[in-house]
């Protein structure tokens, strides 16, 4: 596996997410064996000296040091480089709303900005949060907490999805179907989905019949299910894919606005997506030009 990948994997399972974006903008890139930071604008600004590296969010970059990525430690740095919270973590992934989910002796918790544990580790997966609730896994079953670590959704569900606009996707079983439901429990949309994922501004990817497509907070498709495969909305474009070959993004309207070039899904993270195209993986702008490129 491709070392900026390995990364991006160990952060996903860590408690990436689509969550609240901020005016950080450095992002993570592997440089001659280890990982360093560029900004938007693709120029190196810490060079690369970590074992791996997430993505920085509220002004913190969650780095790993060690000599390798099995070995190593996890801890947060500033937009400068500078050690704001020393690496003791299995794992951490970045801020949002004021926390971050760590790693400690294999269960996730969360701490706040001086490093102080605000909800224990207890959890086997821990996502980030957003607007107040955050998505967690115990015992195999995942749920909704608060930031206090109460349970607002209770873990009754094999998968869940970021709460967003109000609304929560879920699926109870491998013999059912997904819904959205709202935060008392309330179903607003109907089971009928063979997978969902989370809304962005009132708009959420859904697959029926092997299809994916956008419906709006009613149900509605807005966006007809003409695709092989779909991530949610963020920064205002969807990442496709079309005819189980190559992934593009569309806007709001369904128009494909970056052409279907890439080999797998991205989604945009303030300003950039990370992509791959054959020999070639970097970071793109809105406007699908490379702002950052390596080499496998």
């Amino acid at each position: 596996m491709l070392k900026h990948n390995l990364a991006f994997l160990l952060a996903a399972l860590l408690g990436l997410s689509a969550a609240a974006q901020t005016t950080a903008v450095l992002h993570s890139v592997w440089i001659t064996g280890k990982f360093g930071f560029v900004d938007a604008s693709g120029k190196v600004v810490l060079q690369p000296k970590y074992s791996l590296a997430g993505r920085c969010n509220e002004g913190l970059c969650p780095v790993a040091i060690g000599d390798n990525a099995l070995n190593s430690k996890w801890g947060y740095i500033d937009q400068t480089g500078k050690t704001v919270i020393a690496a003791t973590y299995m794992g951490a992934s970045e801020f949002t709303e004021g926390l971050a989910a760590v790693n400690v002796g294999g269960k996730f918790g969360y701490i706040d900005k001086t490093g102080k544990m605000v909800i224990q580790p207890q959890f086997q997966l821990a996502y980030a949060f957003n607007d107040g609730l955050a998505a967690v896994q115990i015992k195999s079953m995942m749920g909704l907490i608060d930031k206090t670590g109460k349970w607002i959704v209770e873990a009754k569900y094999r998968e869940v999805t970021s709460y967003s606009d109000g609304l929560i996707g879920v699926w109870p079983d491998l013999q059912s179907k997904w819904s959205y439901i709202d935060k008392t429990g309330k179903t607003l949309i109907a089971a009928q989905y063979e997978r969902a994922h989370e809304f962005h501004r009132g708009l959420a990817p859904v697959r029926l019949n092997d299809k994916w497509g956008f419906i709006d907070k009613t149900g509605k498709y807005v966006i007809e299910p003409t695709f092989t495969g779909a991530r949610a909305f963020s920064e205002g474009l969807a990442c496709v894919e079309v005819d189980y070959a190559k992934w593009g993004f569309i806007d709001k309207t369904g128009k494909l606005i970056i052409p279907a070039q890439f080999d797998r899904d991205a989604r945009f993270w303030q300003g950039l997506a990370w992509v791959e195209q054959g020999n070639t993986l970097g970071y793109v702008n809105p406007k699908g030009t490379w702002v950052w490129k390596g080499t496998k």
